[in-house]
């Protein structure tokens, strides 16, 4: 026991410090993209620079969906001939928590263009080091690279960065971004850089490889670190129209030890082929009537989950009626849906204590129903029946958004989906992002062609219709759009709808699971480890996430405790000791209680 013990004051001191620079890792190292041209060989296929006008070839990693990679192709020609192509690949290669890398993705193109999804299977936390990216065609000859035309039209290079996978350099909290344009600039920004310790005061190097109009140079730029932060911008002597080829980029110490390249640490997200329709989330604001209660817009949100028999999770802070907290009344909470195709309405009582609300609201329905939410689904009344608050986001607010996966709807003889998730966030003007998985026709056959979503609802009282048009490519499609709504704006939204040929398909909503874990997996990931104890720990005493409480409640005694990472330990290191059922197998817990499992993406579901 002694030993346990000491085991567990070190993984607990290492999960607080791990939890503290969680807490201070700001945005996390989530993009690598840039515009694809013709590279400089002889005798294969090229790509026209700019088609149209407008820049349309490119690749995107994304750090969803195990890096999610979307390729677009246009203009591509054979001898001055629109190409049809079988076979052609992608290459992506690095290193991946400092193991060689290497995935090629097989592609078709046709009459010169071609747009696709892949994933690159990567598993949550894994660090992508991306030392190069090609378009080849089926025999292997490369055709396009990422790069420029100088002065050309939306043209970009652009990633975040991350450590590399050497030790003893310096080292950042994956707070980077390198970023060539077009006009001739680059921008370098990198946050909270160390040596052991201590933030970095001194210079250092940024190394780009590239091919300027068919010759090989090198970018070889100083820095200068100041207090751990690094903030340049460079102007580079370069012509319009010079054709720029971009190869390996590096950043390196004061010794010229390499710290940090282009790439991505991926996230749990969307994997291809796994239903996990699993909540639809918003924050609320007030309707546009005047006169009735108001609310914290920041903090209050409604979250329709896919938890056991459906679950509405609902939490509003600081009601008021003109200025005075509304207390010991109730309000009233409608939902409004469609189970398995039929019309499903309920009423709750909502009672507001000092201002405040949170509930959760059994919807009481099987496993395995599918919920789709109708237009103004949710609602909530104040006690003379008024609507006061409503699902929406504030525009120019990080933590304002709507998030909400996507089921196919039960038209019958209808296309349909198998993943999908849509989100805005009120940042900015309004960002949206949107990926979709395994679009079928009613025939079962993978969808290419057009699609989009269609958005309905209201900016400040006032109706819009948004239509954003995306490309399906054998049954994937993604995209971002920005909006463009003025900061301030309350933005209700009635209705989410994918459509193909003007049909819906889809549209928000969960599928209820059958509240299936896996015992002692306390962080989801599939694997019994000792992770999961560090997962317990950080849990316990550093404020650290919550997933699935039953699976970390690995004694099933019904509450989570020290004594759940000591029985974790124990089981890991043969040291006596089993999980109860279900343990080894995903299932239903045998023992009624009163803990939760918010289910995220795992093996159960």
């Amino acid at each position: 026991m002694r030993n346990i013990l000491v085991i567990l004051l070190v993984i607990c001191c290492s999960a607080a410090v791990s939890a503290s620079d969680d807490d201070n890792s700001g945005v996390r190292a989530n993009k690598f993209r840039s515009s694809l041209i013709g590279d400089f060989d002889d005798g294969d296929l090229s790509v026209l620079p700019n088609e149209g006008g407008e820049l349309e070839s490119g690749v995107k990693v994304d750090y969803n969906a195990g890096g999610l990679i979307e390729l677009s192709l246009y203009g591509v020609q054979d001898a001055g001939v629109a190409a049809n192509i079988s076979g052609a690949l992608l290459n992506i290669s690095g290193f991946v928590n400092g193991e060689v890398f290497s995935s090629n993705q097989s592609f078709d193109i046709v009459d010169g263009s071609s747009f696709n999804i892949f994933s690159l299977g990567l598993s949550p936390s894994d660090t992508l080091e991306v030392s190069n990216v090609s378009v080849a065609d089926a025999e292997g000859s490369v055709f396009a690279v990422p790069g420029l035309v100088t002065n050309g039209e939306e043209y970009k290079f652009k990633s975040y960065l991350v450590n590399d996978h050497d030790e003893g350099d310096w080292y950042f909290d994956e707070k980077g971004r390198l970023e060539i344009r077009d006009d001739g600039r680059i921008k370098l920004k990198v946050e909270e850089v160390y040596m052991g310790d201590m933030l970095v005061n001194g210079s250092g190097q940024l190394l780009v490889n590239v091919t300027l109009n068919g010759v090989e140079e090198l970018i070889d730029l100083v820095f200068t670190v100041e207090d751990g932060e690094v903030d340049e911008d460079w102007e580079l002597n370069y012509s319009d129209g010079d054709l720029i080829e971009i190869g390996a980029a590096i950043l390196a110490d004061d010794t010229g030890q390499v710290f940090a390249v282009p790439g991505i640490i991926a996230r749990e997200g969307l994997i291809p082929g796994v239903a996990i329709a699993r909540q639809v989330k918003a924050g609320l604001i007030q309707d546009s009537d005047d006169g009735d209660w108001s609310f914290d817009e920041v903090n209050s949100y409604v979250r329709l989950e896919n938890e056991f028999t459906g679950n509405v999770k609902l939490h509003i802070y600081d009601v008021n009626a003109a200025g005075v907290v509304v207390d010991g009344v109730n309000a009233v909470a409608l939902v409004s849906v469609l189970v398995d195709g039929v019309a499903f309405d309920a009423s709750f009582e909502i009672p507001v204590i000092n201002g405040m609300a949170e509930v959760n609201l059994d919807l009481g329905l099987p496993a395995g129903t599918t919920i789709e939410l109708q237009p103004g689904g949710v609602s909530l009344l104040d006690d003379l029946g008024e609507v006061f608050a409503v699902p929406g986001l504030i525009i120019g607010s990080e933590e304002s958004q709507v998030e909400a996966y996507l089921v196919s709807d039960s038209v019958p003889d209808n296309s349909s989906l198998d993943t999908a998730i849509f989100q805005i966030k009120g940042e900015a003007g309004g960002e949206a992002e949107f990926v979709i998985f395994g679009v079928t026709n009613e025939l079962g056959e993978l969808v290419t062609g057009s699609a989009a979503v269609n958005i309905t609802g209201q900016i400040d009282g006032i109706d819009f219709i948004e239509e954003i048009p995306f490309q399906l490519a054998a049954g994937n499609g993604a995209f971002e759009y920005s909006f463009g709504w003025l900061a301030g704006s309350k933005v209700s939204l009635q209705s989410v709808v994918v459509s193909t040929d003007s049909t819906p398909f889809g549209v928000p909503g969960v599928i209820i699971n059958d509240g299936q874990f896996f015992r002692g997996d306390a962080d989801m990931s599939a694997t019994i480890n000792l992770a999961d104890s560090i997962f317990i720990l950080r849990y316990l005493f550093v404020g650290g996430e919550e997933r699935c409480l039953m699976a970390m409640d690995t004694d099933d005694s019904e509450t989570v405790s020290i004594v759940d990472a000591i029985l974790s330990l124990n089981v890991m290191f043969g040291m006596g000791g089993d999980y109860p059922m279900p343990s080894g197998y995903c299932g239903q817990d045998q023992t009624v209680g009163g803990l939760s499992c918010d289910l995220p993406l795992n093996a159960c579901n």
